[in-house]
Order: C-alpha cells, then structure tokens, then sequence
C-alpha cells in the first residue's frame, strides 16, 4: 500500500511536470502578459482628472467680490470736510427699530416725488458759502419707515451722532411728527389763518426760514423734515453759514465743528447766545437719560 502510494506520488509529480511543460502554459502566459499590458494604460485615463478640477477656484474667487451691506451699530458724528453717505448706503445701514410713535405712520410712509419741491439757493448773496448749494441740493426724503428707524437714516446721511438727533427731536416735538409750534397772527403758510403755527414737525422746521421752500413736506413727511433739518444743522458744522460770523459779542465766536453750537441756533438763530444755550442744556439733559429707551415713551 505504501508503494502504491508512494508510486502513485511519483506519477503525479511527473503529471504536473508535464503539465507545466506544454503548450497551454505558453497560452496561459500569454494572456497574463496582455492584462499586464492592459493596466499600463490606466494612468493615461487618470491624468485627466487634475485638468477639469483646475476650473473650480475661478467661480470661487468672483463669489467672494460679492458684499452684502450690514447695518451699523450706531452712527457718530463726522468730521468736518468728510464725504457724506449717499440715500442708498444709509438705507442699507439702518438696523431695524420698533415703532414708538405709531401716530407717526402716514407721515413716516410719505415722500416727496421727485420734483416735488423746490429750496430757494442756499448761496453767497443770502449769506452763506459757495458750497451751500451743494448740500442743499442732496434733500430728499426718500426713506420710509418706522420713526427710529428715519432718524438713523437722517443721522446717517448728514454724519450726525443719532442719540443727539433723538435728543434734539424729543426737545422739538416728543418725537411726534405732528407737532406745530412757534404760533403767530401774520405771515401764515397756505392752509392756515391766524393764530397760525410757523413751525412743523419732528423737528420743528420753521416754514419761513432759510431756505424757503420746506412747506408742506415739512409737515407731511417725517424723512423729509429729518433731511432738511441735518443738512441746516451740516451747514453750520462745516462753517458755510457765514451770517452767524455776525455775532462777535458772544463768548464763542463762530467756527468750523462746533456742534453744540450748531444745535443752540437751530433753536435761537443765533450763536452761542442765552437762548441757545437754554436749548442746549435742555438736549443735553435728554442725550444723558435717553428717554427713547424706556419704557412708556
């Protein structure tokens, strides 16, 4: 039995030798040689790849030339002879604000159409600088909203701290559009018989002054007041109305970036006098407490 085995073991061996030694081996091998050579043609398909992937940072780089406007957190004071922010920029810049004043709607969703008023020129022989007129001529009061949200707009467009804008509208009007003051029995605008108001608004425009041309939108609409009255208070802190130059008895002389002086002769018409300075504490007292922050205002 062990022979036969063993014998049975040397056959097979030689089975396989000859196995190995005919011509499907050849064959087998062949065929192991063209999927050999099959393969090398992968990195051909391969190197492809990188060539449609370096499209894709060109369509990034043009997404990120996009700027989304985001409102500001509070608008301060400009200086003296800087660039004012045009309508379009402010209105993208004002943060959302609830409405206070909801007697205010009608006015606070009014504007004037386009040549809907006129301001007389703002220029040298009626006692300003030459570069009135150019300041004048950016009054618009194109903006809707709530009554917050226009005084932010105004602060904006004219560069002006918005808490001294809120103060001066609480000192003028408690913030009610609707206010009219400065009562008088000549001289009344149109619609009006003596005893007549000559001043309208938030803040108080006084339709008889410079520059003519403010009434009725004065009356009307809340943005336009706001427009109107920051660019009379711009004026001033610029140095343009040179008239006030004629007050040299006053403790302060007229110049350039006085904003306190600036607010006391919106009210007085004058610089720096016992009037304007009364107004002035007044403002002042409502800047420090703020009263458009608590509650019941």
């Amino acid at each position: 039995m062990r022979r036969f085995i063993g014998g049975g073991i040397i056959l097979l061996a030689m089975a396989i030798f000859a196995a190995f030694s005919s011509p499907q081996q050849t064959a087998s091998a062949s065929v192991f040689r063209r999927r050999g050579t099959t393969t090398t043609t992968r990195p051909v398909t391969t190197t492809a790849l990188p060539t449609t992937t370096t499209t894709r940072p060109v369509t990034s780089t043009t997404s990120t030339t996009v700027k989304t406007p985001v409102a500001v957190s509070h608008f301060s004071t400009l200086p003296v002879g800087s660039a004012l922010p045009s309508d379009a920029t402010c209105t993208a810049e004002v943060r959302v604000a609830a409405e206070q004043r909801p007697d205010n709607t009608t006015a606070n969703h009014t504007v004037p159409p386009s040549g809907g008023f006129s301001l007389a020129s703002l220029g040298v022989a009626n006692g300003y600088d030459s570069r009135s007129p150019t300041l004048e001529a950016r009054v618009t009061g194109n903006f809707t909203g709530t009554t917050d949200e226009i005084i932010q707009w105004a602060s904006c467009k004219w560069g002006f701290d918005e808490d001294v804008v809120r103060a001066i509208a609480v000192a003028e009007s408690n913030w009610h559009q609707s206010q009219l003051g400065d009562y008088q029995s000549t001289n009344c605008p149109s619609g009006y018989a003596a005893p007549c108001p000559m001043s309208f608004g938030i803040h108080q425009i006084k339709w008889s002054d410079d520059p003519n041309g403010t009434y009725p939108w004065s009356q009307r609409s809340t943005a336009f007041n706001l427009d109107e009255s920051l660019m009379v208070h711009r004026l001033c802190y610029e140095g343009y109305i040179s008239w006030l130059h004629q007050y040299p008895g006053s403790t302060t002389a007229y110049s350039t970036g006085d904003l306190w002086g600036c607010v006391g002769q919106w009210y007085s018409g004058s610089w720096w006098d016992s009037g304007a300075r009364s107004y002035i504490a007044s403002v002042q007292s409502y800047l420090t407490s703020k009263p458009w922050t608590q509650a019941g205002f």
